[in-house]
Order: C-alpha cells, then structure tokens, then sequence
C-alpha cells in the first residue's frame, strides 16, 4: 500500500496510477484535517463490493465459509467448469 500526501499527489498522480493499474497497489492519499482517500484498481474495487455484498447475508457468509474451510482441509469433491454449466443449465 503506497502513501502519500495531497499536495504531492498532482505531481506523482501518472505514477501512482500505474502503481495502482500494473502492480495491484491501492494508493492512500492524506488529505488535510486527518481524512484520507484512495485510489484502487476498478476491478479491485468491485470485487470487493462483491464481496461485501455477499457476505453481509449470515447465511451465505455460514455457507461460504464453511465451504472454503472443507476446500483447505482437501474435503469435498471438485468439478471442472463444463460440469458447472450443465448444473447451471447454461450449457447448449
């Protein structure tokens, strides 16, 4: 995570945006009266509203979770993306 200061931000904003476009980098920028902003990769951003948005159901969060911890501890079986599309019915 990079910081900087407002005031140095005009000058450094081309590199800080490639900072936050090639290398994943979100970018904190101090403003005056101790707020702060940043600057984060568009895709970033969305998936973590995503993220968020999905997890503020306790039920989905519960059933997430629960499925990540059998995926680390090598339960459950896996499945290839075909046999999700037919599961799905978005196969042809």
């Amino acid at each position: 995570m990079l910081r900087t200061a407002c005031s140095e931000t005009r000058a450094k904003l081309a590199g800080l945006c490639i900072a936050v476009i090639y290398n994943q980098d979100v970018v904190i920028i101090r403003l005056n009266k101790g707020k702060s902003m940043a600057i984060i990769d568009v895709v970033k951003l969305q998936s973590l509203i995503e993220s968020v948005h999905v997890m503020q159901s306790q039920r989905n969060a519960e059933r997430l979770l629960n499925a990540l911890d059998r995926v680390l501890k090598g339960q459950g079986e896996g499945s290839d993306i075909e046999h999700l599309k037919v599961d799905a019915k978005l196969s042809e």
